[in-house]
């Protein structure tokens, strides 16, 4: 039997089939119905000022929840916080949606028979992603002068928190839930930024890796960077007392340093926070 979502796209692909090439912008208009499926367009967006924020009438689901998004409740409830698999995406009748290459295969599917233009972020991994994904949704939305002076204001406030390292520049590492992150991350940009060594990249790792306690121990790092939601303390703590961690260098020194995800983990102008954070703990 169909599922809800594979009838909605064939009544999609009837409709689509009956209005023929109509259905689709021209494609050197300015979008006037903008719609974001990721945290980072849902910021971008906001941030290209009141133009651009008056022709979006969706942004994703998580640009409300405080544990990634930078515009908690900033946008108008108006504005619809719209699914991608969801019928929403389609009856908010969009001429532009921002998507990621990481968004469910169903999204790609609808808006492909859709015909409704798409502009695809990719490679969320540290500075110049960012600078890219800025340039990339600004062109999309006819405000690339907007684009390039909020790339401006992230280079300028980046070059505020940002020194070179020391002779005897920290030894630094980002542990989540036995995750790692090597080169090639957001984390490294901002460890080097701050005049830190990154660990799991100074030992090869790239991306993201599981990483045993026992090996942490054995790197033995001066700081260790861990997520917190709400109780920043208890989440300190909580590391603090893992199996062995008490001999680092980092605990003996209560140099355990919990930062709240949204900036943690963030991929667009936040990512200046973790440099903030790392150059305070020095």
């Amino acid at each position: 039997m169909p599922t809800r979502f594979a009838w909605f796209l064939l009544v999609v692909l009837t409709i689509a089939g009956c209005r023929g090439r109509e259905a689709t912008p021209a494609s050197t208009a300015v979008p006037q119905r903008i719609v974001s499926q990721t945290v980072v367009s849902d910021e971008i967006l906001w941030e290209l000022g009141e133009d651009v924020r008056r022709r979006v009438v969706g942004v994703s689901r998580m640009a409300d929840d405080p544990s990634y998004s930078g515009v908690v409740d900033v946008w108008p409830k108006d504005v619809l916080r719209v699914s991608g698999t969801s019928e929403a995406l389609v009856a908010a009748r969009p001429d532009l949606v921002v998507l990621a290459d990481f968004s469910a295969a169903e999204t790609r599917t609808l808006l492909a028979h859709t015909q409704i233009p798409t502009v695809e972020l990719d490679g969320f991994d540290g500075f110049e992603a960012f600078r890219r994904h800025v340039r990339a949704v600004a062109e999309a939305v006819d405000a690339r002068p907007q684009g390039e002076a909020l790339v401006q204001r992230f280079d300028d406030a980046l070059a505020r928190h940002s020194v070179p390292p020391p002779p005897d520049a920290p030894a630094v590492i980002s542990w989540v839930d036995g995750m790692v992150a090597g080169l090639g991350t957001t984390f490294d940009d901002q460890a080097r930024a701050a005049g830190m060594i990154n660990v799991a990249a100074r030992h090869g790792l790239r991306g993201h890796n599981a990483v045993s306690l026992e090996q942490l121990t054995t790197w033995d790092p001066d700081l260790i960077v861990t997520p917190c939601q709400g109780d920043c303390t208890a989440a300190r703590e909580r590391v603090a007392s893992l199996p062995g961690l008490h001999v680092t260098k980092a605990a003996r020194a209560g140099r355990i340093v919990a930062i709240e995800s949204r900036i943690l983990f963030s991929t667009g102008l936040d990512m200046v926070g973790v440099v903030e954070r790392l150059r305070g703990n020095r």
